[in-house]
């Protein structure tokens, strides 16, 4: 279990939310190759870190589970996401989200459906989208809750690639990597993502951190950014 802890009160919900896109940047973060990426599940904790005066909440907590499995049509993505905000008029706000979407293996077609409960208000977001080629843009074609189309600038990743290319960057030494992604989650366009990476670091060799490590498989006995 990996713990996600937030390093103050944030303005907005939706910036305190971990999409898709965020959890995809932290698994470009793991040891694994660009060219074979593997199925797995990844489990969050989540909670608030440095109280700030003057912000909309006083603490969240909550957990996140991310999956991600080849199937033959594609990559099937799955989040589920828990958590509850605390105002400092003492009102709890509370999220629950599940997204599911499908991803082909080239990164041109997606489709996608996300439902979310808000402290009982509900939003449903359903639709597909496709990448355009070189110089030419993409769209995205909303069904739900509201028929829509949505052009995507050109080179738009969807979640998976967006691994990908990450990934691709960090290999190539890459340190500051900009670039649009779209998962579709909120219902909303492309946002404008930037991936900032380290250098690649080998695990660490003192018993503790061996001990840690030694339940999440080999994988985690590789360097990685």
């Amino acid at each position: 279990m990996f713990e996600m802890v937030f390093p103050g009160i944030l303005q907005r919900r939706r910036k305190l939310v971990c999409g898709l896109g965020a959890a995809a940047l932290f698994l470009a973060s793991l040891p694994l190759e660009a060219a074979n990426l593997v199925s797995h599940r990844a489990f969050y904790s989540l909670r608030m870190g440095e109280v700030r005066p003057g912000g909309s909440f006083v603490n969240a907590e909550g957990a996140m589970t991310l999956i991600m499995e080849k199937s033959c049509d594609g990559w099937i993505l799955t989040q589920n996401l828990l958590m509850d905000l605390g105002t400092p008029e003492g009102r709890t706000l509370s999220q629950r989200s599940r997204f599911t979407g499908l991803e082909s293996f080239d990164g041109k077609n997606y489709r996608f459906l996300s439902n979310n409960d808000t402290t009982g208000e509900q939003k449903r977001v359903k639709g597909k989208a496709r990448s355009g080629g070189p110089g030419a843009p993409g769209e995205a074609i909303f069904i739900l809750p509201e028929e829509k189309t949505l052009t995507l600038p050109e080179r738009t990743l969807f979640p998976v690639a967006q691994t990908s290319w990450v990934i691709d960057q960090a290999i190539a030494g890459v340190r500051h990597a900009l670039h649009y992604v779209f998962d579709g989650s909120d219902g909303t366009g492309p946002r404008r993502a930037a991936a900032f990476i380290g250098p690649l670091l080998s695990p660490g060799k003192d018993n503790a951190q061996k001990a840690s490590r030694k339940s999440l498989g080999a994988l985690a006995e590789r360097p990685g950014w």
